[in-house]
């Protein structure tokens, strides 16, 4: 793989970022500030959709030839999960469809990584409390990060 490769997947996320945000900020998709919020002016949504589209492209054109069957299917339920997420930023569903579309999708990506059934309520909670986790500190600068390389 080129350094090219690398390049310019990050220029498609940072590309595609400015184009979420821009729509959202014209068509006022934005999270308003409340008292549970870090922010302190109105923030444009949904930009996570930017993120999956240059993940999910760069699985196509890559992962097809150097990943596991079992883990690009694994990683297919992450598809449902973002298209809630992302109709959540517009609609703002139910906190009980949010948790049973995760539920469900975790479980999936579960039996295809083979996890044994003996972890699976222990693998099932860590998945669903990592996707909250994830959720809760995305608009939190910084913290994020400190998430994703524990992960």
């Amino acid at each position: 793989m080129s350094i090219f490769f690398y390049i310019s997947i990050v220029v498609v996320s940072a590309a595609l970022t400015w184009m979420v945000r821009r729509i959202a900020l014209e068509r006022e998709i934005l999270d308003h500030p409340n008292k549970r919020s870090s922010h302190t002016i109105p923030t444009p949504r949904g930009g996570g959709l930017a993120i999956v589209i240059a993940f999910y492209s760069t699985l196509v054109f890559y992962g097809w030839n150097y990943l596991d069957f079992r883990l690009i299917m694994a990683l297919l339920f992450g598809l449902p999960l973002a298209l809630v997420g992302f109709l959540d930023d517009i609609y703002d569903l139910s906190t009980l469809f949010r948790l049973g579309v995760q539920i469900l999708c975790s479980l999936g990506a579960l039996y295809f990584l083979e996890v044994p059934y003996l972890y699976w309520v222990f693998a099932l909670l860590f998945v669903v409390w990592f996707i909250n986790l994830f959720n809760f500190l995305d608009g939190i600068d910084g913290y994020l990060s400190t998430e994703v390389i524990f992960l």
